[in-house]
């Protein structure tokens, strides 16, 4: 697609993981690492991948050619890992994802990139809740994301509260993924089990057509 030479996607994979009890980033999903499922979605519609691995990138491997960066603000969470991605990144543009969503759909993530970015970041809204993890934004916002880290404690939610946001409305949303399971991420071991469970039932698989 005409879009794909100038948008960056970067996997966020710094977390701690500490409700699920291991590294997300080496869970395994329908025969294969998860973050090479995200990585390969990216993969589809963007021309540079990067992986925001949190304090070290060593021992990190995949299949596909990514570029694996260290958080610049370790410990400080999503945060900083999109600081670190956007400041990697060789597009002015980046959508950035989780390294837990096993249905990512690729329909969704052509759209939002097709759309014109007369806006700092491009994130769905779904029942009054934001998805800064499901978003695109701007290498604008990086002076913002700056500003916060040097706070004590700082959040997405924060960020979203200082840029320009062109909300993704839910109707939007479902025209590309009626299920909504682009937005399903894995933070505990039934999330896991939920997730497998669905891709059992492969009706609701993620390469559903709109």
């Amino acid at each position: 697609m005409s879009e794909r030479a100038d948008l960056t996607g970067i996997v966020l994979a710094g977390g701690k993981s500490r409700r699920l009890g291991t590294d997300k980033a080496s869970l395994t999903f329908e025969g294969r690492l998860l973050l090479e499922t995200v990585i390969e979605r990216l993969s589809g519609v963007c021309s540079e991948v990067i992986v925001a691995s949190g304090r070290s990138a060593e021992g990190r491997k995949t299949l596909r050619s990514v570029r694996f960066v260290a958080d610049l603000a370790p410990g400080r969470g999503p945060l900083a890992g999109v600081q670190a991605g956007l400041t990697a990144a060789t597009a002015e543009f980046a959508l950035v994802v989780a390294c837990d969503m096993p249905f990512l759909n690729p329909h969704l993530l052509s759209y939002m990139a097709g759309l014109p970015r007369r806006y700092q970041a491009l994130v769905p809204r779904i029942a009054g809740r934001w998805h800064p993890a499901h978003a695109i934004y701007a290498r604008s916002c990086l002076p913002v994301i700056e500003e916060l880290l040097a706070k004590r404690s700082s959040s997405m939610r924060e960020l979203l509260s200082r840029l320009d946001v062109r909300e993704l409305p839910e109707e939007e949303l479902r025209r590309y993924d009626t299920q909504g399971l682009s937005l399903f991420n894995v933070n505990e071991p039934r999330d896991l089990e939920r997730a497998r469970a669905l891709s059992d039932r492969s009706a609701t698989g993620p390469e559903s057509a709109p």
